[in-house]
């Protein structure tokens, strides 16, 4: 399906890549935007888990 090319994780950008376009994230701590990076990894692992159980 078209999801699986969403899966590579090659292919994704980093949070900083988004929030540095955006002026108005700048006040945000490089310790949170580590914060925000682990979060979005751990999601994207449940999003892979439950991509792979429905097949």
């Amino acid at each position: 399906g078209p999801s699986r090319g969403l899966l590579n994780k090659e292919k994704r950008k980093h949070v900083i890549e988004y929030l540095k376009l955006q002026g108005r994230f700048r006040h945000i701590s490089k310790e949170d935007i580590e914060i925000l990076q682990e979060y979005i990894d751990n999601k994207w692992e449940e999003i892979k888990s439950l991509i792979g159980r429905s097949k």
